[in-house]
């Protein structure tokens, strides 16, 4: 009974510094809520390549192919593109679906596409959504991975410290191993990076609100898409926005975050709108798995945004980059 239990855990700690408490149960079960918060994405509109159902016993079958077969094969498995450039762009629901298919066809479509990917993202796109379901533990697949990285070393120790285009002449054996590896570490790596933000999430949201000094109240919130964990932050509601008018979503230049908006955040407040700030993936406090980030993956995140947490029509805007993707996303429905 976690209430039960919660009544009866205290946060020991230096209660002048709140980064040194052990948090209470009830927060971990409201930190766990946030951020897997907002609305379910309408169907159709799933990233390229993500996997999001199944139970464990897929879950395990499926991280045992990524292990087994060569990159290639595993991609042709479960990160396909069938048909022809024009039934793609026509057909696909999402332009980041056919951004990724333009990519793996500028390759040679899925025989070679391996090689237009960067490392590790087969691993993420196909397991990021599994992972925050739950339907595999994060703990157990890293483990699976450093077991399969020190078997290969033992049998083959080269294959763990070579490339796989310097261990293929060796031969043919050592360079499929060093891949093989190499695909491991690149799991592992996605975990551990995960698991960091997983804990800048949980850090800033125990402060939960902020406000510069006479500024209004901001708060920082975080949502998953698709399995990546993103920051965003909003006007308070002790605020006293009016609840009447179309809230504005904003959009971060390159190399910016959130926080770029929070003197506009005071501006618009004091007219009486409500302001949400996003983390596009790779920026700010958001996650950074190692997949490709296209303009189209921007967008889609910004669309989705404002279908899972905003709700209502909205305004959007943005600054630099941000302005390319808030154009778009605007006209693809966003705002």
């Amino acid at each position: 009974q976690p209430e039960a239990l919660a009544a009866t855990l205290t946060a020991p700690g230096d209660a002048s510094d709140p980064r040194s408490r052990v948090p209470s149960v009830s927060e971990l079960l409201s930190a766990a809520r946030e951020m897997n918060g907002g609305a379910p994405l309408p169907d159709g509109y799933d990233l390229w390549g993500s996997a999001d159902e199944g139970g464990p016993s897929r879950s395990l079958a499926l991280l045992e192919e990524y292990v087994q077969l060569d990159a290639r094969e595993f991609q042709q498995r479960w990160l396909p593109v069938e048909g022809d450039m024009e039934s793609r762009v026509r057909d696909a629901p999402a332009l980041e679906q056919t951004a990724m298919a333009r990519v793996v066809a500028a390759e040679g479509g899925t025989a070679a596409a391996a090689g237009a990917l960067n490392q590790g993202e087969a691993f993420s796109r196909t397991f990021s959504e599994l992972l925050s379901l739950g339907t595999v533990s994060a703990r157990r697949v890293r483990h699976m991975m450093t077991e399969r990285i020190d078997a290969i070393a033992a049998r083959s120790p080269l294959a763990t410290r070579l490339p796989a285009t310097l261990a293929s002449l060796v031969d043919v054996e050592t360079g499929a191993q060093a891949a093989r590896s190499s695909r491991c570490a690149a799991a592992v790596a996605a975990i551990d990076a995960a698991e960091w933000h997983r804990r800048l999430a949980w850090t800033d949201l125990r402060d939960r609100a902020y406000a510069k000094a006479d500024g209004v109240p901001i708060e920082v919130r975080y949502w998953r898409w698709h399995g990546i964990l993103l920051r965003y932050t909003m006007t308070a509601p002790s605020a006293g926005c009016d609840a009447d008018k179309p809230p504005l979503v904003c959009v971060h230049g390159f190399g910016a975050s959130a926080d770029q908006w929070d003197d506009l955040m005071d501006d618009m407040a004091a007219r009486g709108r409500r302001v949400f700030a996003v983390d596009l993936p790779g920026f700010g406090h958001a996650q950074k798995p190692p997949i490709s980030y296209t303009q189209y993956l921007w967008e889609q995140s910004v669309v989705d945004f404002g279908r899972a947490v905003v709700k209502e029509p909205y305004v959007v805007a943005g600054n630099s980059i941000g302005g390319d993707t808030a154009a778009p996303a605007g006209a693809s429905g966003g705002g």
